[in-house]
């Protein structure tokens, strides 16, 4: 919802920037358009990253914009073949329309492929940390497991 409505704006913003450009609005007004053609495509990048994180981490709606934005900077190689391949292929299916049948899945798949391997290195961290969290709460349990045994083996005594 936040992705959809801040894309709406910005791609009105486009729209009047191009119109007061094109009746001889001058240089800033052009620097306004390019800026906004700028941070669409930012946001597009954000939400490549932003709903496959949402199925596949726990995070509050600010958090996991914040995470897919920084992922979408980190790996920018990344991001910039999921952006041309994505939105290439849906102008062509524009385009051809009977195309969908083939260029839908493809972008699935290609970005799947792109994101799975992205988001495997994070959750190897994450596993990761996880056991190394696991292991200190075992020595940190067995300590207490061994002091409580040697406090009942003095009472014994």
């Amino acid at each position: 919802m936040i992705i959809g409505v801040v894309a709406a704006l910005l791609i009105a913003d486009i729209r009047i920037c191009y119109m007061w450009a094109k009746a001889d609005g001058g240089v800033p007004i052009r620097l306004l358009m390019f800026a906004a053609i700028g941070l669409l495509l930012v946001l597009s990048a954000v939400a490549l990253y932003a709903f496959p994180m949402l199925s596949k981490f726990e995070n509050t709606v600010i958090g996991i914009l914040k995470n897919a934005l920084l992922l979408c900077m980190h790996h920018l190689p990344q991001t910039l073949i999921m952006l041309f391949i994505t939105y290439g292929l849906i102008v062509f299916s524009i385009n051809y329309f009977t195309a969908f049948i083939v260029t839908i899945p493809l972008i699935l798949y290609i970005d799947s492929y792109v994101l799975s391997r992205i988001f495997l290195i994070y959750v190897k961290k994450s596993q990761e940390e996880n056991a190394v969290k696991q292991a200190l709460e075992d020595i940190e349990n067995g300590h207490q497991q061994e002091s409580s045994e040697s406090s009942e083996s003095d009472e014994e005594k």
